[in-house]
């Protein structure tokens, strides 16, 4: 009986170990998301168009707006990059912490199967408990542990929506900001062309006046 009697003690300080970890790691999860920026590349993109003064059927831009979007669009792709990466960095560390407590849930499952084998009769903290009591205090801290287990892994499944929506916006503000310098550049040519176009016109036009 003495021995029973150390051996159930160490089974429920080991279930208890179980539950206060299960506890504290369900508080440390963060669940947050990307931050929204007060104003948006596409907002900033279509503001710069607006305000620009237009030549014909193009806009004129300042190299200094130009050169200002350009550095808020590296700042949110680094910004970006970064989230992207703690978000990784913490789905990673969720998931081998999912799979320490599915290892503990196995072993608690385990050991409950043993005490299960055992006489109806226990010895708990010296007192006598009906084996159907004592059943019911470690299914109740196992239903605990589920319970936690289910809670990681929907905030996992959370995390793992925003690393891709991160990804994925990203990745279209990477083809916006490309498509924007190639038009700019292509206006650029452009207006270049027609301003020789109507210098050379200019100098005829004074070379004729002058004979």
């Amino acid at each position: 009986m003495t021995i029973n009697r150390h051996k159930m003690k160490s089974h429920f300080f080991y279930l208890i170990l179980i539950y206060s970890i299960s506890v504290a790691f369900a508080q440390e999860v963060d669940n947050d998301s990307i931050p929204n920026q007060s104003q948006t590349i596409v907002d900033q993109y279509n503001e710069i168009i607006n305000e620009s003064g237009s030549y014909q059927e193009y806009k004129v831009i300042k190299k200094t707006t130009l050169s200002n979007f350009r550095l808020e669009l590296t700042n949110s792709k680094e910004a970006f990059e970064k989230e992207i990466s703690l978000l990784t960095s913490e789905i990673k560390k969720q998931t081998a912490e999912i799979k320490a407590l599915r290892a503990q849930l196995d072993s608690t499952k385990n050991k409950l199967a043993e005490v299960e084998s055992q006489k109806n009769s226990m010895q708990f903290f010296g007192n006598n408990l009906d084996k159907i009591v004592f059943q019911t205090i470690v299914f109740g801290i196992i239903g605990v542990l589920i319970l936690t287990l289910l809670i990681v892994l929907i905030k996992f499944r959370a995390n793992s929506a925003a690393t891709k929506d991160a990804v994925e916006s990203l990745d279209r503000t990477e083809k916006k900001f490309e498509e924007y310098k190639r038009n700019a550049l292509e206006m650029q040519q452009k207006l270049g062309r027609q301003l020789q176009d109507e210098k050379n016109k200019l100098s005829k036009l004074k070379s004729g006046g002058t004979k």
